[in-house]
């Protein structure tokens, strides 16, 4: 609710394995969120969406290795930095080291059963 207070109604929603995609378009930004566990993730899309770490969408690889070090995995042009709670996963552009996509994750969230897609945690309508 505190998602949907701040950032206002979704341009849409729809429901995956992990919860409900809440998609901002606009803003360059999607949120995963659970009934039980809220928002789970978090994906910028722009430079606009925000940062993690004071990192950002547009930002080089070089950037990102220089505040954060190696990726603890990952593979091709997606990289994979974390704590034991969450994740965190670059991905760069195909031709380039720029970033163009991050997404925060929780590393617990666990794919909803499959009737909670029935839940509509964030329908707003």
């Amino acid at each position: 609710q505190h998602a949907l207070d701040v950032l206002g109604p979704p341009d849409d929603v729809n429901v995956s394995a992990m919860g409900e995609l809440l998609d901002y378009g606009a803003k360059g930004l999607q949120l995963t969120a659970t009934k039980a566990g809220g928002i789970v993730a978090i994906r910028l899309l722009s430079a606009q969406a925000g940062g993690i770490g004071e990192l950002k969408v547009g930002d080089s690889a070089r950037d990102v290795i220089l505040k954060w070090g190696a990726p603890l995995g990952g593979q091709g042009r997606v990289a994979q930095y974390g704590t034991d709670n969450w994740i965190v996963i670059v991905n760069l552009a195909d031709k380039s080291p720029d970033i163009v996509e991050m997404t925060l994750a929780d590393k617990h969230a666990r794919p909803m059963l499959p009737d909670s897609g029935q839940l509509n945690t964030f329908k707003t309508q």
